[in-house]
């Protein structure tokens, strides 16, 4: 949620598209925390919760919703990768979320993510977590050509249980 005034926003984010919703008041929105508690993220950034809409991605999308706790200055602005690890143990698929609320303020704040089917996605059941990195120092650590360029998770993973890719409905054949 982005709080303007005593107006409050949900920011939904689809791709390259982003949709601000007015909502209820801050004080009147109860975040959902099924993660089993508060994580702290880093200092000043609190993921409340972490839901996702349904256990099919299939052509209406999925929905990935975070609920937030911010104090007043962040200094770090976690990046949120998905991955989908196939039960067969293949190797899996990360999805790069990117920057995780940067827009908000101290206080409650909730945001969504829209994940749409994709060919990069193939059909199958898949366990998904996800991670939050500082992005900005993983980038810095690779173009400054340290050895050891790998950045650690600024918190363990985040499991959302299961998740079944459907097969795209294919025109019906002729005869």
């Amino acid at each position: 949620m982005l709080r303007v005034g005593t107006a409050t926003w949900t920011v939904r984010a689809s791709d390259e598209l982003t949709l601000l919703q007015q909502t209820k008041t801050a004080a009147e929105s109860q975040p959902d925390a099924s993660t089993g508690g508060r994580i702290e993220i880093t200092t000043g950034t609190t993921l409340i919760g972490i839901t996702k809409s349904g256990d099919t991605l299939a052509e209406q999308g999925l929905e990935v919703r975070m609920d937030w706790e911010f104090q007043d200055s962040r200094e770090v602005f976690p990046w949120m990768f998905l991955k989908l690890t196939p039960r067969d143990q293949r190797s899996g698929i990360v999805i790069s979320r990117g920057l995780c609320a940067p827009e908000g303020v101290a206080g409650p704040y909730q945001e969504s993510w829209r994940i749409n089917p994709s060919e990069q996605i193939p059909p199958g059941d898949y366990g998904v977590e996800v991670f939050f990195v500082d992005n900005a120092r993983r980038v810095w650590a690779g173009k400054s050509g340290r050895l050891d360029a790998r950045t650690p998770l600024l918190s363990a993973p985040v499991s959302l249980g299961e998740l079944k890719v459907a097969r795209e409905n294919s025109a019906p054949s002729r005869h």
